[in-house]
């Protein structure tokens, strides 16, 4: 049974813009360390002045939509700085992260002594759609710190309507282990039971089992079933299968009619010896009339193996 897990590691990506690639400006590339992002300038400014003197001095605050980030030092690589980030997460930011940044300025920069300024940029839909793609190429090619980096813009910039820009950006959050900044934005949005939902799939996709811990509280806003869903894979991942029993079983609960979450709730049933149980959830996908086909072949096989199919 363990050779379909991958079935469900697929399936949950994320969709990220899949329209023609328009073409973006090719600009030199810098690397930095991002301390931290607050909402209040003189939040930022202080953050600063606590650090000691040589890292304060080559710090600056940047205004990035309604954002300032507490960016240290740059660089042409950003593997020169790797020994740096481990430092400050050890000692000031456990949340800092490298990332790289066009000489090309979105945002305007400042010292932390400087007068606040606003970079005056509007975000009309050519500059949106522009940024997306920026963000979608950066995040094909590894780069997820800059990706992220545009899609807090974004987010900073566009309501809560947007939805596609938090999800996208939950999910980076995710694979970032980046909790901080995703408790700060989840009140921008009402459909909070997806954000989690993406940051959950970020994280098992970066295997950070400690990301968990912070989303299983949060379970009981879950709708749809695909929360419980991924929290149940990460236990199965562990080989906690009682636990990952637990959640297939409420996300099976919460929503009968979902196909991928019916199957978690078979397989876990199959694989902890209760097939009776198992058979009647492998007959009831294959009756889910918007079930995908490759999910219905598997059901298919497994209910032949148990000799209820011919």
């Amino acid at each position: 049974m363990k050779k379909y897990l991958a079935l469900f590691l697929g399936f949950s990506m994320l969709l990220y813009a899949q329209t023609p690639m328009l073409s973006v400006t090719k600009t030199q590339k810098l690397y930095t360390i991002q301390l931290f992002s607050v909402k209040n300038l003189p939040r930022a400014k202080a953050l600063v002045q606590k650090l000691p003197e040589p890292l304060a001095k080559d710090t600056t605050i940047s205004r990035l939509g309604d954002f300032y980030v507490g960016e240290y030092g740059k660089a042409a690589s950003g593997k020169s700085l790797g020994k740096t980030v481990s430092l400050i997460r050890k000692n000031y930011f456990h949340d800092a992260f490298v990332k790289s940044r066009s000489t090309k300025k979105k945002y305007s920069e400042m010292t932390p002594h400087s007068k606040e300024s606003d970079n005056g940029y509007t975000l009309d839909r050519a500059k949106k759609i522009k940024l997306e793609i920026e963000a979608d190429n950066a995040f094909k090619k590894g780069d997820i710190s800059h990706a992220v980096t545009i899609y807090e813009f974004l987010a900073s910039r566009a309501a809560p309507k947007n939805g596609k820009v938090l999800t996208n950006l939950f999910y980076l959050y995710g694979l970032q282990g980046n909790w901080t900044n995703a408790k700060r934005l989840m009140k921008k949005s009402h459909n909070l039971d997806a954000l989690l939902y993406a940051y959950t799939l970020g994280a098992l996709h970066s295997l950070r089992k400690n990301e968990i811990e912070h989303i299983i509280p949060f379970a009981r806003l879950d709708r749809s079933g695909r929360l419980m869903l991924v929290l149940g894979l990460f236990f199965e991942r562990d080989n906690r299968l009682q636990e990952a029993f637990r959640w297939y079983s409420a996300g099976y609960t919460i929503n009968p009619a979902d196909p991928y979450v019916a199957y978690a709730y078979a397989r876990i049933l199959d694989m902890t010896g209760r097939k009776k149980e198992a058979v009647r959830i492998y007959e009831h996908i294959l009756r889910i009339p918007f079930a995908k086909k490759n999910l219905q072949k598997y059901a298919q096989l497994r209910l032949r193996q148990l000799g209820r199919m011919k």
